[in-house]
């Protein structure tokens, strides 16, 4: 392979639902690196995910007897090594010419890595009627809370946020989304199968995982139109540092840069896009 992969960024679009500019990749992958990258996401997955999809059903189905050793260092420890996973596979796939990102640049770029990780937070708040919903249907299991008492529960609280923010939207959105697009797969397989990835480790939720749906697609929309994935690594690990370890400044301030980043949405879309 000769030279580094060239990226290109800041195709003017006037889409009415994403009337920011879009990212385009264009890969520079041999057929024997595509078929590499899509071994690689998969056994990425499977070592930062595998078992806490065990995990996810063993608690679905009440199990919970059988987690004893999961005590908060060994969480800690695989919650790094997800994260070192998930780095290592984004640098992969850059090395092989096919980066999971764009380079951004400019007011332009710094507008479209804002509605992107408004997206992220849309669709969590467009979720949350599903959620309502399903709970008075059926009665969810849930998957417990964090110890935020402690300084160990605390750090368990934060690799976990890393480990979900780095881990999912790297390999779980982006790793799986440009794996099957290096191989042609259509379009409704791209979603179909990131979806199910996402959800498969959120089972713990029984009826309720469906709500996640909506969030799981929307995200895969929105990485597919920025080509972007640090805003969205940003946004889903700080909002989850938020659940883990609850702070009222920090409650505070998030709930200040997520209401301008929606509204930023909101009035985007509801602007025409100019010709």
């Amino acid at each position: 392979m000769a030279g580094r992969p060239k990226t290109i960024y800041g195709r003017r679009v006037t889409n009415r639902w994403w009337p920011v500019d879009e990212g385009t990749v264009v890969n520079t992958t041999t057929p024997r690196a595509r078929h590499l990258l899509v071994a690689a996401t998969v056994l990425a997955f499977l070592i930062a995910f595998g078992l806490p999809v065990v995990i996810a059903v063993w608690t679905l189905t009440g199990a919970t007897r059988g987690l004893s050793w999961a005590t908060p260092e060994f969480q800690i420890g695989f919650n790094l090594v997800a994260v070192l996973v998930a780095v290592g596979l984004f640098f992969l796939f850059r090395q092989l010419g096919a980066p999971l990102t764009v380079v951004t640049a400019g007011k332009r770029g710094l507008r479209t890595a804002a509605f992107l990780a408004g997206i992220w937070l849309l669709s969590q708040l467009l979720a949350a009627p599903i959620s309502l919903l399903i709970d008075a249907l059926v009665t969810s299991p849930g998957g417990g809370g964090h110890d935020s008492t402690s300084a160990m529960g605390v750090l368990n609280g934060i690799s976990w946020a890393l480990a979900a923010g780095f881990g999912e939207e790297i390999i779980v959105n982006a790793g799986v989304v440009r794996s099957l697009e290096l191989i042609n797969a259509p379009t409704w397989a791209i979603y179909l199968v990131a979806i199910v990835a996402r959800l498969s480790f959120h089972v713990y939720y029984g009826w309720a995982t469906l709500e996640k749906v909506l969030w799981a697609g929307l995200t895969v929309w929105g990485y597919r139109r920025a080509r972007m994935l640090w805003p969205l690594v940003a946004i889903h690990t700080v909002h989850d540092i938020s659940v883990a370890v609850p702070s009222p400044p920090l409650s505070v301030g998030l709930t200040v840069v997520k209401t301008a980043l929606i509204l930023f949405v909101v009035v985007s879309v509801l602007r025409r896009p100019s010709p």
